[in-house]
Formats: structure tokens, sequence, C-alpha cells
């Protein structure tokens, strides 16, 4: 059972009931969601916590990475061997 801090709406569960379906989560609550099933044979609107057996979440695309990671100068330097140097 996935903790129900890690449900947010706008997530897609996996419901068991009497079978497995998928739904999107309309309003999600510490104990019980307010979802909308993507089978519309359906009639669930409101299921338990408990019952949610996977969440599936849309995480966007992947941001481009710099073309070249380059360390600051405070990075570099070791504060434990380096001198302090005297203000100019």
């Amino acid at each position: 059972m996935p903790d129900p801090a890690e449900i947010r709406d706008g997530d897609i569960v996996q419901v068991h009931r009497v079978e497995l379906y998928f739904a999107r989560v309309e309003r999600a609550g510490a104990r019980d969601l307010v979802i909308q099933p993507l089978d519309p044979r359906i009639g669930d609107r409101r299921v338990r916590v408990e019952e949610v057996r996977r969440v599936y979440r849309d995480v966007g695309a992947p941001g481009a990475a710099p073309a070249r990671l380059l360390p600051s100068p405070r990075q570099l330097r070791f504060e434990d061997v380096d001198e302090p140097r005297p203000p100019r």
C-alpha cells in the first residue's frame, strides 16, 4: 500500500476493489481519494487509500544537462589545508 502522503491530485492509481482498474485522482485525502475511473463503465468515485495498489505520476520531460560542469572556486578550495588569504 502506498503512503498516503505520496498520492497527489492528478496521479493515476491502480485500484483493487472487485477487480483491478485505473483511475485519475481528483482529490487526495488522508484516508480516501475522490477518483475518476479511466473506464467509464466503472461507477466508483471514492476509494480508500488501502485499496490503491500502485501510483503513477507524470514527472515531465528530463531537463537538458549543461554542456560541461565546472566546479566553483569555493569547491576547489580546501578550507582545512589552504591558508586564509589576507584581504587586499
